[in-house]
């Protein structure tokens, strides 16, 4: 758990703030939350501006402990091959929105709503634009899926996420909050904190993980790029010494490197003879 202490610490000050002016790819995190007061009930029925909140919000936490890369021309080159994916897939009009963050950790993050973060340090082992697809299209695939709205949903940290939109009415309806109403925002977030914090640090389930890993490879090769890539990716990963304490939180949340990629390649030649059309990108 330690190894996201300092991106989930300021959640409470990141998640109470409106109009903060946060942005990841144009979108202003801190104006996302403008929503009412309808409650979330399962994973299934969140509307789309609702995703969105939740997912700016998470993605905003993450951002708080480690944050984005200043390069503009790699965010925008990752953005330009994220999207190309994300047209491919079954939810093109979510407003997806990619961004390389400072962490010397391998890994990749994603958010309900359209929102994955790669870290610098993964981008490091990248070679091309086919392996950094397959990075971005596992997440994609993730997001596709809702697979975190789903693990929320499995805690109940659905109905806490759904209590947020009443502190987004009290920031943008009220000049001043009762003590009542601010301690009942600041249960609300940390209830938050804590669902977030279960959700990054104990990952998603296995059976997640190998079905973003098939559904992504599948969004990959659609959108014209070697679906070869994403086993070399996981081939690099698995050269890594596992005592680098960059794969601690890789090593704790994914299942065996092998097995992925064992998976993967049984996969590959069926897809590619049931003639995915491999578009030019």
């Amino acid at each position: 758990m330690s190894k996201l202490k300092p991106i989930l610490a300021g959640l409470i000050a990141t998640m109470m703030v409106a109009g903060c002016g946060l942005k990841v790819g144009g979108v202003d995190l801190g104006r996302v939350a403008q929503v009412g007061k309808r409650a979330f009930t399962s994973a299934e029925n969140i509307s789309p501006k609702e995703e969105f909140m939740l997912g700016a919000k998470m993605t905003a936490v993450l951002l708080g402990g480690a944050p984005l890369l200043p390069n503009d021309a790699l965010q925008r080159h990752v953005n330009l091959v994220g999207r190309w994916i994300a047209s491919q897939s079954e939810r093109p009009d979510l407003p997806w929105t990619f961004a390389v963050i400072q962490s010397r950790d391998i890994n990749a993050f994603a958010a309900p709503g359209g929102f994955v973060l790669v870290s610098s340090g993964l981008l490091s082992l990248l070679d091309g634009d086919d392996e950094l697809a397959a990075v971005l299209a596992h997440e994609i695939a993730h997001v596709n899926d809702k697979h975190h709205l789903k693990a929320l949903d499995k805690t109940k940290g659905l109905d806490i996420i759904g209590q947020l939109a009443l502190v987004a009415a009290d920031a943008y309806n009220a000049n001043h909050q009762t003590s009542q109403v601010a301690r009942r925002n600041q249960k609300i977030a940390k209830g938050l904190l804590s669902a977030t914090q279960t959700l990054y640090v104990n990952g998603l389930s296995k059976a997640d993980e190998f079905e973003a890993d098939g559904h992504g490879l599948v969004l990959m090769t659609r959108a014209g790029f070697d679906p070869y890539a994403m086993v070399s990716v996981l081939q690099k990963i698995e050269a890594l010494d596992p005592r680098d304490s960059r794969m601690a939180l890789w090593l704790s949340t994914h299942p065996k490197t092998t097995d992925r990629i064992a998976a993967i390649a049984k996969k590959i030649e069926p897809l590619l003879s049931q003639g995915i059309v491999r578009m030019s990108h």
